[in-house]
């Protein structure tokens, strides 16, 4: 019995290292920490130094805020870790390796292995002699580093160490990127599916869209097929699913057209998906169709908006009582103070207040549906901007090219989309409206737009 025992669990034994699988070979080597010294020795770049005494340091967060605040000057990062053979013999592409550093606050020199790699994300020759601590826009610039895979300096199948060389010339210094790492080059960095280059249009209850796919490799021609679905993310109902088969020679850009019908009130995302022709998925991203969250507006007046309101005795006062509900509206305003009226038909209160002061006013809008009162303060003083100002910028779509057509145009979609009547009061002619001179009162004043 004891022995029938003995022989069915190494049988068991057996049976869990056979089903157990080997470790999975990693596509990426990410850099999470960093052995960290201050100061500067390029004996610190050889890949047999011994940093066990130097302290660790997470990347993603500046050496001021690791230990060392106000520091500035030298400082040195080392990285050891194993580099799978596997990772090339698994490869769809064996040509190319990268090392992502992101940003170093200010400047940087890389060495892999002992052997100097680069400097400020440049590739330099290994006697490069020049200096690096003097590029005043070093900390904007990416730091990546693509190498031949079988470069002398790579070591396959043993350990290498990254040291990184950084000099700061003030405030933060060092890593400031969290996404660090070294991986092969492959068909995910050359697939690149571009869904906001084309705009969403929507027109008669009708979403239309153009995606872009194109192959960022110069060498080699990519096939496979890309796949669009496009799904109600409440109801699971799907909108558009449909399939291209495309060969991207190298450099190649192609478009594809989304048309959904019926979309009214649906949360739409969409889904594209690019399959290499043995069918492995290399890129998938989705997006988010825009879904308007706000409960739609009753048809009783509701007024909504700030209920406080700010202006400097006699200036000039402007605002529109923001009110949804079935039109017409009749508005109407108790204890207005002197100097102000309003307009009952458009709700817009204008005037002078010359006294200081606060005052509560109760506005009041009534409909064919009912009526709705609401108190409102009006303060006359020195304090303005009393409530986070609701509106648009000119400058987010416009910038310098802004002329008189276009801010109307956007003023007038607040009117049309509903917004000024949820409370968004503000359109904002940021820059590029004024003249190059001022006039002879020393006044700022329009130019011809």
């Amino acid at each position: 019995m004891m022995k029938k025992l003995t022989k069915l669990f190494l049988v068991l034994i057996l049976a869990v290292l056979c089903s157990s699988g080997k470790k999975p070979v990693p596509e990426v080597i990410y850099f999470t920490d960093w052995k960290f010294k201050l100061g500067d020795n390029l004996d610190w770049a050889k890949p047999d130094f011994n940093d066990a005494d130097w302290e660790n340091q997470l990347s993603g967060i500046p050496w001021e805020g690791q230990g060392h605040p106000g520091y500035d000057g030298y400082a040195w990062y080392r990285k050891s870790f194993n580099l799978p053979k596997e990772m090339l013999d698994q490869a769809f592409f064996k040509d190319s390796l990268e090392i992502q550093l992101g940003k170093v606050d200010d400047t940087e020199e890389t060495y892999l292995n002992g052997h100097l790699l680069g400097k400020n994300g440049v590739l330099v020759k290994e006697n490069d002699k020049t200096k690096f601590e003097n590029d005043p826009l070093g900390y904007s610039k990416q730091r990546f580093y693509i190498i031949s895979s079988h470069d002398k300096r790579v070591l396959w199948g043993k350990r290498n160490t990254i040291s990184v060389r950084v000099h700061d010339n003030g405030g933060n210094g060092g890593f400031t990127s969290a996404n660090m790492f070294l991986s092969l080059r492959d068909l995910k960095d050359y697939i690149v599916i571009d869904d906001v280059k084309s705009g969403l249009q929507l027109n008669n209850n009708k979403y239309s869209k153009t995606i872009y796919v194109s192959n960022k490799s110069t060498l080699v021609a990519i096939s496979g097929k890309f796949k669009v679905t496009v799904d109600d993310a409440n109801t699971g109902k799907n909108y558009f699913s449909k399939s291209w088969d495309i060969k991207l020679k190298a450099g190649a850009l192609e478009s594809y057209n989304l048309e959904l019908k019926d979309v009214k009130d649906a949360r739409l995302v969409a889904k594209y998906t690019f399959l290499e022709s043995k069918g492995k998925c290399i890129v998938i991203q989705s997006q988010d169709f825009p879904y308007i969250l706000t409960p739609k507006p009753g048809d009783s007046p509701k007024i909504n908006g700030a209920k406080v309101f700010g202006v400097r005795p006699g200036s000039p006062f402007l605002f529109r009582i923001p009110t949804t509900g079935i039109r017409p509206i009749r508005f109407t305003a108790e204890n207005l103070p002197e100097g102000l009226t309003l307009d009952s038909s458009t709700g817009i209160i204008t005037g002078k207040v010359s006294k200081a002061g606060e005052y509560n006013v109760t506005l009041i809008a009534r409909n064919a549906k009912g009526e709705n009162k609401r108190e409102f303060r009006i303060v006359v003083g020195d304090k303005l901007a009393l409530t986070p100002p609701m509106g648009w910028n000119s400058w987010n779509v416009w910038g310098l090219a802004v002329d008189n057509d276009k801010v109307k145009a956007s003023a007038d979609m607040f009117i049309k989309s509903g917004l000024a009547d949820q409370g968004y009061t503000y359109v904002n002619i940021d820059d590029g409206w004024e003249a190059p001179s001022r006039d002879p009162n020393g006044e700022m004043v329009t130019n011809e737009k």
